[in-house]
């Protein structure tokens, strides 16, 4: 192209005026647009990284922090309600105490509206948020004594005496939230239900992504965000067991887009993690 505007400015001269023909405008700007899209597709991609990274980061330090809490107060929090303004005295705050031999978690939701009690943990509210600004989901339910069939209680006793979210020697207590990937596989343990041996969740929490349907914005007047849902983003937005936790598709795929983000944590895990001296560790 270059070579062709040279020529066109060594004839100007020459009394016949040149140009560039409409077939030639029409593959430059073809290419122009090519290489365009090329580049936006690549930036919005990168873009998109970084904001799972953000992500993930924060989800680290929540996941820090409920171990900590779980130190302090031998249980985990109940989440925060996602639906209440920045001028409510419950905003970012644990509805229920958690303390031992409390109602369950699920009792004070509305759907989907669980998410990260960040002032109850101590974090900033930006950790609340994930890299696309909108809440992350935290969803947690009861469990009552080692065996039972149905959570009653957030303590995650092993025994009638109500120990909390510790050991008791070599045993472990237990969650009731069961995770699943997108074919319905249990990915929480190998077996059915959830036991002390059926290893299951008792925390999960949920980004749900750049898609974000289901979510709640990050706003001091939060609304969550509508649109059509996979069926996997729906078993994450409904706040109900069994959650989904998958590799990203494309809408192209059977199961629809799914771009939520998922951790979760079993209570022995937890335990575990509390070191010696805590959560009955010796």
């Amino acid at each position: 192209m270059s070579t062709r505007l040279h020529r066109l400015i060594e004839n100007r001269s020459s009394g016949r005026q040149q140009g560039f023909t409409l077939l030639e405008i029409a593959i430059v700007m073809v290419v122009v647009a090519l290489l365009m899209g090329m580049g936006l597709q690549t930036y919005s991609s990168s873009l998109d990284n970084a904001k799972r990274k953000t992500t993930t980061d924060r989800m680290d330090k929540v996941e820090e922090a409920i171990t900590a809490y779980v130190i302090q107060n031998n249980y985990v929090p109940c989440p925060a309600d996602g639906s209440l303004p920045s001028t409510n005295v419950s905003y970012g705050i644990s509805l229920t105490t958690g303390a031992l031999g409390s109602t369950d978690c699920d009792l004070t939701y509305t759907a989907g509206a669980r998410v990260i009690p960040w002032r109850t943990l101590g974090l900033d509210e930006l950790y609340s948020r994930d890299g696309w600004g909108n809440r992350i989901s935290y969803m947690t339910a009861g469990a009552s004594q080692a065996g039972a069939t149905t959570p009653t209680t957030i303590n995650f006793t092993l025994g009638a005496d109500d120990d909390g979210m510790q050991r008791e020697g070599t045993g472990f207590p237990f969650g009731f939230l069961i995770v699943n990937d997108l074919a319905g596989t249990q990915l929480t343990n190998s077996g059915a239900g959830c036991s002390a041996t059926n290893i299951c969740a008792a925390y999960v929490l949920i980004s749900h992504g750049a898609h974000a349907v289901g979510a709640y914005t990050g706003s001091s007047t939060p609304a969550v965000i509508g649109g059509v849902a996979s069926v996997g983003e729906t078993a994450n937005n409904d706040g109900a067991t069994p959650f989904v936790q998958n590799i990203p598709t494309e809408q192209a795929s059977a199961s629809g887009i799914f771009d939520d983000i998922v951790r979760w944590r079993s209570a022995q895990s937890i335990v575990s993690a509390c070191g010696t001296g805590a959560c009955g560790n010796n």
